[in-house]
């Protein structure tokens, strides 16, 4: 074999190999980060379900506790306790007289209140300020259907399936406007294929108008 092959070939295999180091060098930094993060910012996939009609929910009567640490101190741990419906939420009596005044609160994971102890969540405070504030004959029933990753289309649809049972008297929204309007209008303006499944009410709306 020429010399000028042999050094060519060389150099084929000694930039192989450097691009290799590379690659393995990267996957190990990859894989200490996505280490690192589960440790110290634990996502709890594992805890939702998937529902047809809302895309998912709690998994119903979960109990687990979400902590959250960084690299000094434990920030917190929080036990998650679900009712029958997947939501934190204490269970309700669905039974109504007609005298208790229902809210109906709902909202993402802002509303959900996760890596919060539940009587410090805005509708456990919002239900104990009313019955402190207000007449002792006044009822208050707050019913919690906040829910993480969720935006307008799902609060909507998670509305008009629990409307009935809950019968609300006042809807409450937890808006935040950093993604819950940006994700639903990227979402109904983006081509089908491309369209986020677990929008479903603007997924089948958008779908039904492509075939239109």
């Amino acid at each position: 074999m020429p010399r000028k092959t042999r050094k060519k070939h060389r150099k084929v295999r000694e930039a192989l190999i450097n691009y290799g180091m590379m690659m393995i060098a990267l996957l190990f930094v990859l894989g200490i980060i996505e280490i690192l993060i589960r440790i110290f910012n634990p996502v709890y996939f594992g805890n939702y379900v998937f529902d047809p009609d809302l895309s998912h929910v709690g998994k119903p009567n979960d109990a687990y506790t979400i902590t959250n640490v960084n690299l000094f101190s434990r920030e917190y741990s929080i036990p998650i306790k679900r009712n029958s419906q997947g939501f934190i939420d204490d269970e309700h009596d669905m039974s109504s007289s007609g005298e208790d005044f229902r809210i109906m609160v709902l909202g993402d994971s802002f509303m959900e209140c996760m890596g919060v102890k539940m009587e410090d969540c805005f509708f456990s405070i919002l239900e104990d300020e009313l019955e402190s504030h207000c007449p002792a004959s006044s009822q208050f029933e707050v019913f919690n259907l906040g829910m993480a990753g969720y935006s307008l289309d799902n609060e909507y649809l998670t509305y008009m399936k629990h409307k009935e049972e809950v019968k609300p008297d006042l809807v409450l929204i937890g808006f935040f406007i950093g993604n819950d309007l940006s994700m639903d209008l990227l979402n109904a303006t983006a081509p089908v294929s491309f369209q986020r499944r677990d929008k479903p009410f603007l997924y089948e709306v958008r779908s039904f108008l492509s075939r239109s």
